[in-house]
């Protein structure tokens, strides 16, 4: 709850402790508050204070439940890193959409079927030099970036959303088997199990990303 700092209800110390608590907690995914909570507990268990180590269990039981619903794109913006894999108009290719840092970048076609001097390259490999080909999310600014979020979030939670989205972990590394097995997969063109799906699209101006809603009817 809000520690009223706007009214003196707290020192400036006891604001930046809970504000430094609360960035914690986004940044390990709720693991720093259960840490918080086991600490407490054996604390109070040691000191034979059996029943408010009880109560403390409860609180870390009710917390479990809300720390492991966090969806996977739920992570600080700079290290919001992903790779969105869509169908693609062109044969036996698939669509790109890099992200990074919140923004997005693309489309870009990936072809399944490599070219003759590519043969000799992985699959693997070859999805690596097309990441590496995007540009930098640079000299973006807040609004622009706020603008993308917004996008990426109305395709993310959509329950029919077209293609698949693959995160890169803290490293920045992608895992590249799944990323592999979900191109097959986008290639199949399975459609959603809703009438309307959502597709990330490059408008007619500017290069504009948007996001379009397509009734499958």
């Amino acid at each position: 709850m809000c520690l009223a700092p706007c009214f003196k209800g707290c020192s400036d110390e006891e604001y930046s402790a809970e504000v430094n608590r609360v960035e914690a907690y986004f940044d390990s995914a709720g693991e720093s508050l259960a840490r918080e909570f086991s600490v407490q507990r054996d604390a109070a268990s040691g000191n034979l204070a059996f029943e408010e180590a009880a109560a403390i269990h409860v609180r870390l039981e009710k917390l479990r439940p809300v720390v492991s619903q966090f969806p996977e794109i739920v992570r600080r913006i700079d290290r919001l890193s992903a790779l969105i894999v869509q169908p693609c108009q062109q044969p036996e290719s698939v669509t790109f959409f890099r992200v990074a840092g919140g923004v997005i970048a693309g489309p870009l076609a990936f072809c399944i079927q490599s070219n003759e001097h590519m043969k000799s390259q992985s699959m693997e490999s070859r999805v690596l030099a097309v990441l590496d080909s995007f540009p930098k999310a640079s000299g973006r600014s807040m609004l622009e970036t706020m603008e993308h979020l917004a996008l990426l979030k109305r395709w993310y939670y959509r329950g029919s959303r077209l293609g698949e989205i693959f995160l890169a972990d803290d490293k920045n590394i992608f895992p590249m088997r799944r990323i592999v097995r979900g191109i097959g997969r986008v290639l199949k063109g399975e459609k959603p199990e809703e009438n309307t799906s959502a597709r990330l699209e490059v408008g007619d101006r500017n290069g504009e990303i948007r996001v379009e809603e397509r009734n499958q009817n």
